[in-house]
């Protein structure tokens, strides 16, 4: 009786927990160091693997956790991490090669993924708008990344960039749906086949 307890008792201050939500959507870069130091009293497993952090990564970026934030950042790139790495390796040659190519998917938002174009339209014109933006700043030899960090941060630009992203890769799961439908159970694989807006 005492477990179901404790159960109830770490189900009601899950419910009632709010995390910290201050300070900028997407921070500056961190030394991975500062991540070892941190948690330097933690689990001696998670301190060894904190240790190993700037062998391999020399730093990071704190993004604030709302929800959205494996949309602005990620090993992967999504989001800001992509726009980072277009600016960092690809320069403006492939920004605008990019820029292109995102414009084009446009169509495939409407034919794959079933939403339409009066939909979809504010949310691209936003992406497309700060790629647009970071193109003009490296032709005049500015700082991109100044541009990418304060538009990043302001809560309706990123959130419209980040709905961005879900609906193209919503749409490519219905474009693609037998390829992934073993990895969608049950009622997701419902959703997924009758449509679903992020």
């Amino acid at each position: 009786m005492e477990q179901q307890s404790d159960v109830a008792d770490q189900e009601l201050a899950a419910s009632k927990y709010q995390p910290n939500l201050e300070g900028p959507f997407v921070g500056e870069k961190t030394p991975s160091q500062a991540i070892t130091e941190e948690y330097a009293k933690a689990d001696p497993t998670f301190v060894a693997k904190t240790l190993a952090l700037p062998q391999t990564y020399s730093h990071y970026r704190p993004i604030q956790g709302d929800g959205n934030c494996g949309w602005r950042v990620q090993d992967i790139p999504i989001g800001f991490g992509y726009l980072e790495s277009l600016i960092r390796c690809g320069g403006v040659n492939q920004l605008q090669a990019e820029l292109a190519r995102l414009r084009a998917l446009n169509d495939y938002l409407e034919t794959a993924g079933g939403y339409a174009p009066l939909v979809t339209e504010d949310f691209t014109d936003v992406t497309f708008d700060l790629m647009s933006d970071l193109i003009q700043v490296m032709t005049s030899g500015a700082d991109p990344m100044a541009v990418l960090m304060e538009k990043f941060n302001e809560e309706m630009t990123s959130a419209a960039i980040i709905y961005h992203l879900r609906l193209l890769a919503a749409s490519w799961l219905k474009g693609n749906f037998a390829e992934y439908e073993a990895f969608i159970p049950g009622m997701l694989t419902a959703i997924a086949k009758n449509g679903y807006c992020p």
